[in-house]
């Protein structure tokens, strides 16, 4: 991420935290949350020299000067620096200089935080709005160039750091300064219905479906929060029940499990096709992706047709033939004129004709 070669051996992964760092010094500390090491018991030993020997420099006038051996691993917040957060990047990069691979934080162990920074005291005001992340040319002014972790869409994040971060875990239910840190509640909240629903399709214990009815930011929480800071705990079903059976509904695909209860503007019910059930026509939907051609237009990917077999839900009575079935396909966020009400009351009129 910093540095144009790979490592021809890797011995580790790790991401810097840029959030926390002075604005204008070389190093970042470790960023908690994620490091991949290979193993090694010389490496191993190796720290406990370090630590042990205790050449750590305590210089808060200079940064770059401060930690072990005064060569800038220090001086982080909260004594990260005595610790992993100033040990490990200590190690890789004086120690052993390439043999590790900074990722990208705002993919790897993304915690919804801002890469700019945007103090107004005069003492940094070269770094005004610049990035946290120390420039490889050294030119200050043009730092300007980083992505921003905020705004990192959701296909991209591959880990997510919720503890002690910007967004904060979603149980808390609390509210947040970014748009990305509800969707990432969202989806975590997602991950949970979906476990649910895979105990209630096991059990038939409507008990734990019966926390859903949280008004606060329901958009997001999903009828999980009550209110700011009033969290809907997981109410487990009175029977017992075997995880590895829950584990093995819909063979772990998420919202495939869903027992939806949609009904039309009539107060109708729409039945949900059992999934395992939709399974042979889900066989023929596949192979008929695999044998369209090359779309004359590049916007006429196969992406949505892609994503209707991967993750489509069918809609009406399992005996019936595949072309009277109804797919609902996956949502999406976009930006929209239209309000989400807008939507809902569309979708239900689109199965009411379907």
């Amino acid at each position: 991420y910093t540095t144009d070669k790979v490592p021809d051996r890797i011995d580790a992964f790790l991401t810097r935290d840029y959030a926390t760092k002075e604005p204008g010094t070389k190093v970042g500390a470790l960023k908690p949350g994620f490091l991949v090491i290979r193993p090694s018991q010389s490496v191993f030993d190796e720290c406990l020299e370090i630590i042990r020997t205790g050449n750590y420099v305590f210089d808060e006038s200079d940064a770059d000067k401060s930690g072990w051996e005064g060569k800038g691993y220090g001086n982080f917040p909260n004594g990260a620096g005595m610790s992993l957060g100033g040990l490990i990047p200590y190690l890789y990069d004086v120690r052993h200089p390439g043999t590790a691979v900074e990722l990208n934080t705002c993919r790897w162990n993304n915690n919804g935080h801002d890469t700019l920074y945007r103090g107004n005291d005069a003492e940094h005001a070269a770094h005004h709005f610049k990035c946290r992340r120390y420039p490889r040319d050294g030119k200050i002014s043009k730092n300007h160039e980083c992505e921003r972790c905020y705004e990192t869409i959701m296909e991209n994040l591959h880990t997510i750091r919720l503890n002690d971060s910007m967004c904060g875990p979603p149980w808390e239910c609390d509210r947040h300064r970014s748009s990305q840190c509800l969707i990432i509640h969202r989806d975590w909240f997602l991950m949970r219905r979906d476990w649910e629903n895979r105990v209630y399709r096991v059990t038939g214990d409507k008990a734990v479906l019966s926390t859903r009815d949280g008004e606060y930011q329901s958009r997001f929480t999903l009828g999980y929060c009550a209110g700011e800071r009033r969290y809907n705990a997981l109410k487990l079903p009175s029977v017992k029940f075997d995880l590895a059976e829950v584990d093995r509904v819909t063979e772990g695909k998420e919202g495939h499990s869903e027992p939806f209860e949609w009904k039309t503007s009539r107060g109708k019910s729409i039945a949900l096709m059992p999934q395992d059930e939709a399974a042979p026509l889900r066989k023929v939907m596949e192979g008929r992706l695999e044998k369209l051609g090359e779309p004359m237009w590049p916007q006429f990917d196969h992406k949505l047709s892609e994503r209707i077999v991967r993750e489509g839900i069918f809609v009406g009575h399992p005996n019936v033939p595949p072309h009277l079935g109804t797919i609902v396909t996956a949502y999406y966020e976009f930006p929209s004129k239209h309000a989400a009400s807008d939507y809902e009351r569309w979708f239900v009129a689109l199965l009411e004709t379907s």
